[in-house]
């Protein structure tokens, strides 16, 4: 409370009747004018003249324009909300700092900002006084301060009359600030965009040719004309462009770009403007400006001169695209001679892409993005180059090799015929045969892959012939699909066959040794594993020596057309003769000994022989690798010398005349035997006791004594019958040399066998039972 007068102390007050001591008034609910009166409490006395005050509704601020302050800069600020009224002065707080508002509606208030720190701050809206208690807004705003924004650099400084010129302003403050604005002339607002918190980038808008300030501010705020707020900028006529070369660029830029206009107020600014991005430009002659191209995004650039392009006469479009990519070069080699068709695969290629091979240019067909086709250009030598695919003049892909080799040459070929059913070895000589899986060999229509041996010969297998493809064939070498000039004409025959070697088996004492091979269509040997010399023509048997190392089979093969034909052959350890039984023998063809040794080995009949007296030789019946039966030959001589051909050991083996008998005495003998029966003739045995007798089936009975005239013998029992043959023979009665009498009677005799009981008394008479096994 403040009097003009006071003549009593008082503390209080009555305010609608309500005595306040203190004088502290509560709210109230309804608005408007309340007298007040000063009250001295002790007398109860009222004091004075009433004063009045009003009751109002507390603002409510909601929304403050703009949120975002420059410091020191004084910005129109837009105060949003409810029950704002005129009864008193409008106020704004900023902080603690308050200002005087102008009230515009309940709802709005403006007023300046003073702001000179940069942070956050709070915003109220008030009325009354500002030295005094003011009833304030019951809600607050924050506002941002941040920094006066600044220009350091403008780039570029002109545009052309239509506009559109993308102009990047550096600076500072452009942080944090939610949005930038420029102004350009008297255009104002124009939306520019916060590349970081130095760069801002705005389109410029169309103008008249003039040159004109360049201001920015943020959202709301105003543009201010300092020294590092404003700068200059031109709008002028371009220079007009008549062409581009070439038309692309990819897309990383770094390639020359030429430009070629008309003349035009381009001052002193020679650049090169893509899609409103300035590079320097060099002038190499009146109207042509070279420019590098810098980096794109795929699609078209407009493209212009100097830094004013003011309509779509005075720029031309240069497209960036991809660079080429090659995947593949097929083949990756080719002949020195050039003239093939190397397809080229990949990715972005286009109409105009072609291959180069180490500087060198080729024609080309272009299928697709993906393919297209070059012609080879010759070589002057043998050569890895490098290889990739250019377009258009500036744009290139990346780099692949390929290899230009010499044509390869045939000179001849063996064998000249070869089995219908494939298989065959066919040898090729010539030329440039390179190692790598590139060589192969044509049998006609039919390739397949030919191993390579040298620089001049290659190894191929023939396939089987194609039915109905004919008896005779085209034969030619091919490289990386180059087919050699040359072709030669090959023979499809019937199987190679080997039906015979002879001898078919050796001994290991017997090599080396030759051998012959029979069959059909055979053109040259390997003999265990020796290579013979070609044959000059087909043949039906040839000979080649082998001499293994080692006793087993011995492979003997034949290379026939290339087709490899091979057998066993056994190489056999050496006989060794051991023994011969029986140990002599007559003069007379026939007799049989067996000859027992070891390494008794056939595989033909004809390989194993018995040898006699190295002249003769029979063939042998072979019972075990240790056992064989021979026949004798006949001889005048009192000992042969038995071998086995081709084998080691001699047997000496008795010989002697062959017995005659004449006559036999007794003329009879007992059937129970035990006769002694004399044998009479000539030419009896008497080497080595060696005379035998039979008596019928009965023999051999060993002769009791022996002279060269007689020969006495027991006779046995079990004769069966009368007129039996008795025989006198050399060894066996199997041998040729026996010879018999048949006059001889054999007698018949009871043969008892048991009496029975066999033990009786010594007294008395006993009557026994007799048993006979023959009874006359």
């Amino acid at each position: 409370l403040f009097w003009s007068q006071q003549f009593t102390a008082s503390t209080g007050c009555r305010v609608s009747g309500v005595q306040l001591d203190p004088c502290t008034v509560s709210g109230s609910t309804t608005m408007g004018f309340v007298e007040v009166y000063s009250y001295h409490f002790v007398s109860d006395e009222r004091v004075g003249d009433p004063a009045v005050f009003a009751y109002h509704v507390a603002p409510t601020l909601s929304h403050v324009t703009p949120t975002v302050v420059q410091s020191t800069i004084p910005t129109v600020m837009y105060m949003t909300g409810s029950s704002f009224n005129d009864a008193d002065q409008a106020l704004c707080l900023f902080g603690n700092n308050a200002v005087d508002a102008t009230f515009v509606s309940t709802a709005l208030v403006k007023c300046e900002s003073h702001l000179p720190l940069t942070g956050v701050d709070d915003s109220q809206v008030g009325f009354g006084s500002a030295d005094d208690d003011a009833v304030w807004s019951r809600t607050m705003v924050s506002l941002s301060i941040v920094p006066p924004l600044t220009i350091s650099k403008v780039s570029p400084k002109l545009s052309v009359l239509v506009g559109g010129t993308t102009v990047q302003i550096t600076g500072t403050g452009f942080d944090g600030v939610g949005g930038v604005f420029c102004r350009i002339g008297t255009v104002s607002y124009i939306e520019g965009r916060i590349l970081h918190d130095k760069v801002v980038e705005c389109i410029s808008p169309s103008y008249f040719e003039s040159t004109v300030d360049l201001q920015i501010a943020i959202h709301g705020n105003v543009y201010t004309n300092t020294n590092t707020s404003v700068v200059s900028f031109v709008y002028a006529n371009g220079v007009d462009v008549v062409a581009v070369i070439p038309s692309v660029s990819p897309l990383a830029g770094g390639f020359t770009m030429r430009a070629y206009g008309l003349s035009g107020g381009v001052g002193e600014d020679y650049k090169c403007a893509l899609s409103g991005v300035l590079v320097q430009g060099n002038i190499s002659s009146f109207g042509e400006v070279q420019c590098t191209t810098p980096a794109g995004v795929e699609g078209f650039a407009a493209v212009g001169i100097g830094s004013i392009i003011d309509d779509p006469i005075d720029q031309m479009s240069m497209e960036y695209v991809q660079s080429p990519v090659i995947s593949s070069v097929y083949p990756f080699n080719g002949p020195t001679s050039g003239g093939s068709l190397i397809r080229v695969s990949g990715s972005h290629l286009r109409t105009s892409s072609h291959l180069v091979l180490d500087g060198s240019e080729s024609s080309s067909h272009f299928y697709s993005s993906a393919l297209f086709v070059s012609e080879l250009p010759p070589s002057s030598a043998s050569v890895v180059l490098d290889v990739y695919a250019a377009a258009d003049g500036n744009l290139v892909s990346n780099i692949l090799t390929f290899t230009y080799r010499s044509l390869a040459t045939l000179t001849s070929f063996t064998p000249d015929g070869i089995a219908t059913s494939g298989g065959s070895v066919v040898y090729v000589t010539g030329t440039n045969m390179p190692n790598d899986k590139s060589l192969s060999c044509a049998f006609g229509t039919i390739l397949v892959a030919g191993q390579w041996a040298s620089s001049t010969s290659v190894e191929c297998v023939s396939p089987s012939r194609i039915p109905g493809g004919g008896v005779y064939g085209d034969f030619r070498v091919y490289v990386d699909g180059i087919v050699s000039a040359e072709a030669s004409t090959i023979k499809y025959a019937t199987d190679s066959e080997i039906t015979q070697i002879l001898p078919p088996s050796l001994t290991s004492t017997q090599l080396p040794a030759e051998v012959t091979i029979f069959g059909s269509w055979l053109k040259s040997a390997s003999c265990n594993g020796t290579v013979t010399a070609f044959d000059s023509s087909w043949a039906s048997s040839f000979a080649c020596s082998i001499d293994p190392t080692a006793v087993g089979y011995a492979s003997i093969g034949v290379i026939s057309r290339g087709e490899k034909l091979s057998v066993a052959y056994v190489i056999k350890e050496t006989p060794l003769l051991l023994g011969v039984a029986p140990p002599g023998a007559s003069v007379v063809p026939g007799e049989i000994l067996s000859v027992s040794g070891q390494h008794l080995v056939s595989q033909d009949p004809s390989e194993l022989y018995c040898l006699f007296d190295t002249s003769y030789a029979v063939s042998p019946y072979v019972i075990s690798t240790a056992l064989m039966k021979c026949e004798s030959t006949s001889t005048v001589l009192a000992s042969t010398r038995v071998s086995i051909l081709g084998g080691d050991g001699i047997y000496g083996w008795s010989r002697q005349s062959a017995p005659v008998v004449s006559s036999v005495s007794p003329t009879s003998s007992a059937a129970i035997g035990g006769t002694t029966m004399t044998l009479s003739g000539t030419s009896m045995p008497l080497n080595d006791n060696s005379a035998v007798c039979s008596f019928g089936t009965i023999a051999p009975i060993a002769a009791q004594s022996i002279t060269s005239t007689r020969v006495k013998c027991l006779s046995p029992a079990g004769v069966a019958s009368n007129g039996m043959r008795i025989c006198v023979s050399v060894y066996t009665t199997l041998s040729p040399s026996l010879s018999c009498v048949s006059t001889h009677v054999v007698e018949r005799n009871d043969v008892l066998d048991a009496v029975l009981p066999s033990v009786v008394h010594s007294s008395g008479d006993t009557s026994l039972s007799l048993f006979w096994s023959q009874q006359f």
